[in-house]
């Protein structure tokens, strides 16, 4: 009887940390996805990319198609990801990189932290900015690298 108790114990303590298990891994769009600030979403992406919401301090792993939100900071590692706005623009969230979402006024703003983006014909209601540097190029490509150390690098073309 006394052997009965303790597998019967094991099994309800490995079943509760199973489901706490799945409740820490489940897809970030779950609950977020009736928010109204939805902004961008992940359009494709390549391994493991992770999104940190501004009422979660925890780094949620997202899937290809879940919406991004404002307040939303995206990181890769050895990953990336391709982000579509509502209005259109696909920015590619290269390696390594910390990307800020976020709206104001209607426009939306990618605010570059650290790493590496890229977009082509920019919109004119999107905003970049990365150390607290506007960048604008109405219909341009725009390329902006940002490393560590807070250098940056910004190439703009039409």
């Amino acid at each position: 009887m006394k052997s009965f108790l303790i597998f019967l114990a094991l099994v309800i303590v490995g079943g509760a940390g199973y489901l706490l298990y799945l409740d820490f891994n489940k897809p970030a769009t779950s609950v977020q996805t009736q928010r109204p600030d939805v902004m961008a979403m992940v359009d494709t992406k390549e391994n493991d990319v992770r999104r940190q919401s501004s009422d979660n301090p925890t780094w949620e792993s997202i899937e290809a198609l879940s919406p991004l939100f404002s307040g939303d900071v995206l990181r890769t590692q050895k990953s990336s990801a391709h982000v579509k706005t509502n209005e259109g623009l696909i920015v590619q969230v290269r390696e390594n990189t910390l990307l800020g979402l976020t709206k104001s006024a209607g426009a939306p703003t990618l605010d570059l932290k650290v790493g590496d983006i890229f977009s082509q014909s920019v919109t004119p209601s999107t905003l970049m900015t990365t150390r607290g540097a506007l960048i604008r190029g109405e219909m341009a490509d725009i390329h902006v690298t940002t490393d560590v150390n807070g250098k940056s690098h910004v190439e703009i073309s039409k």
